[in-house]
């Protein structure tokens, strides 16, 4: 029996692959989230996905790989979208979290593989890593914002991370302090993804306007060693906070007395 809503699957299947056929593309990587905060909840529903995925994209034509990955803990340290864009850009300048600039070597270097680009997924990230250090990355991203319609004068304030007046800013920062000390164990990404769609960073229902302000920065993350009362989280918000969603987050985040457990990769398996 399926794991995952056959209407699920119709939605996902039917317009993803004539997107990527229309736009050019011959090779296609992708990336099946697992955990808490995505669509499939397991590793076995991640599975399930790829599986549609894969034949359906070779009948029509692609060469496709799905990497599953985990989506248990918040990707890199940004939740929301001028703080996403924002760290994006810093992953771009070579400065990344370790975590997303490993998601993004380990996508790229599988792409490079497929098409002919490099030989081992390691050599295709040793590229990435490259082109994310050297400035290369950089650039063309700046061209590619161009040549969709954002001004020279824009496109390079954002690659020169000079985002006054040009992602929107909230007008309140709430921070939380960590309940006591140890190593962060772990944090939950679909509680501090809600707590940003209440504050209205995602639609509610289509007629909304998504606040493009809010977000959440994390200042620690899985692993790291705090202290009790220091600053873990900043909430960007324009909406009150309740205490129901300061709860939320208090209880978002797990700390561990002992650091005797391993951070684990954020790839788990790759199929083809």
């Amino acid at each position: 029996m399926s794991r995952l809503p056959s209407i699920v699957l119709v939605l996902l299947l039917l317009p993803y692959c004539p997107k990527k056929i229309a736009e050019g593309s011959k090779y296609l990587v992708l990336d099946i989230k697992a955990g808490s905060a995505a669509l499939c909840k397991t590793v076995s529903e991640a599975e399930e996905l790829a599986n549609h995925m894969i034949p359906t994209a070779k009948l029509l034509g692609l060469k496709i790989k799905c990497v599953i990955t985990s989506m248990d803990q918040p990707i890199g340290r940004a939740v929301g979208n001028a703080v996403e864009v924002e760290e994006s850009i810093a992953c771009l300048h070579g400065s990344g979290p370790s975590d997303f600039v490993e998601l993004v070597s380990h996508l790229g270097g599988e792409l490079l593989v497929m098409c002919g680009k490099a030989s081992t997924v390691k050599e295709g990230m040793q590229q990435i890593l490259k082109v994310l250090s050297n400035g290369e990355a950089l650039n063309r991203f700046r061209d590619m914002c161009i040549a969709q319609g954002v001004s020279a004068e824009d496109a390079q304030k954002l690659c020169d991370q000079k985002f006054e007046g040009i992602l929107p800013k909230a007008s309140h920062v709430k921070k939380f302090k960590a309940p006591k000390s140890g190593w962060v164990k772990c944090i939950d990404a679909l509680s501090v993804a809600k707590i940003c769609w209440e504050l209205g960073s995602g639609r509610k229902k289509p007629t909304d306007k998504p606040d493009l302000s809010v977000g959440i920065k994390l200042l620690c993350t899985e692993g790291d060693k705090i202290s009790a009362g220091n600053y873990w989280l900043e909430l960007y918000h324009n909406l009150p906070v309740t205490e129901q969603m300061s709860r939320k987050l208090d209880e978002a985040i797990e700390i561990s007395p002992t650091n005797d457990f391993k951070v684990p990769s954020r790839i788990i398996k790759t199929l083809c």
